[in-house]
């Protein structure tokens, strides 16, 4: 019963944005100035601050303001699983995503860009002064995280449980 609940709140969570667009093209800029990406797009779905990326290209290049959620591959899940074991798993899983979902909340009070990615496996994150952070996801501890990012500031993963005073102390 817990796995199919949390399966379902995993599917819902994931398309929760309300509008998709279908297109497969050359991304140098988004249309909400959120992030520079140069490949082919499976699709990206936009709701209010949200930007849900999905690309065939394992880097996301982000040079603006906003929060990247990002979230485990099926590969991932299965990596942590077979870890931790089935049941261990899922109540974490349950953690996470209530965190999420409460951090997804709280960001978009804030009304910061929120961008939410899946299948990448490194953030690129371009300083104001052209300076660059990599972060490989591959070598995260956790399978599901955000991180904050300022231009003007190297960007911080931060802890989900503290969501209000991370982002305080970040976003000054």
């Amino acid at each position: 019963m817990k796995k199919s609940a949390l399966i379902t709140f995993i599917m819902v969570f994931q398309i929760s944005c309300n509008q998709k667009v279908e297109q497969s093209v050359t991304y140098t800029n988004n249309q909400n100035g959120i992030l520079k990406k140069n490949v082919e797009l499976q699709n990206e779905e936009i709701s209010g601050n949200i930007i849900s990326i999905k690309s065939k290209n394992d880097t996301l290049v982000i040079e603006n303001r906003c929060a990247i959620i990002y979230e485990p591959t099926e590969k991932n899940i299965k990596k942590r699983n077979k870890e931790v074991g089935e049941e261990n798993f899922y109540i974490g899983a349950d953690d996470y995503l209530f965190y999420l979902n409460e951090s997804n909340k709280y960001l978009e009070s804030q009304k910061i860009k929120i961008v939410l990615t899946k299948n990448n496996k490194v953030l690129k994150f371009i300083l104001a002064d052209k300076s660059v952070t990599t972060i490989k996801l591959d070598l995260e501890k956790e399978i599901w995280g955000i991180y904050l990012f300022d231009p003007k500031q190297k960007p911080k993963r931060i802890d989900m449980t503290s969501i209000e005073e991370e982002y305080k102390k970040y976003i000054k």
